[in-house]
């Protein structure tokens, strides 16, 4: 039997809600912030296709990861987070490939790839700092 991943949007709104404070101190942190918006609302915006639904649980995931990643890496003297949200980033971007091979015209993936390229600039230049 296949469970299906339980989505707690309480524990979301907390998350958000913390990279709100933070957001506001650190651009990195303001771009992590934004991705992961972004994947909600696109989330959302495809809830009634439940072929997707896979691959949106993945992207949410992914997208929290990387904000949780931005918040270590920003407070931690290693390059080892900025690293693991460059490759978390990779993972998103196959995803939101995906996503576009399904779904053709939807502004909100082409929304999230920018985001990405804008994240995927700044941890480059993290982790060149480092």
């Amino acid at each position: 039997m296949m469970i299906e991943p339980q989505f707690n949007q309480s524990t979301l709104a907390s998350f958000i809600k913390l990279f709100e404070k933070e957001m506001k101190e650190s651009e990195s942190v303001r771009e992590a912030h934004n991705f992961s918006r972004l994947a909600v609302e696109l989330a959302g915006f495809l809830e009634e296709k439940v072929y997707l639904r896979d691959l949106m649980h993945c992207l949410i995931n992914s997208a929290l990861r990387v904000s949780s990643g931005v918040y270590k890496a920003r407070n931690s003297s290693g390059p080892v987070w900025w690293e693991e949200v460059r490759e978390e980033l990779t993972f998103c971007r196959k995803i939101l490939g995906e996503l576009e091979t399904k779904l053709s015209g939807v502004k909100l993936i082409d929304d999230l790839k920018r985001q990405c390229n804008l994240l995927e600039k700044t941890v480059g230049e993290k982790v060149k700092r480092r």
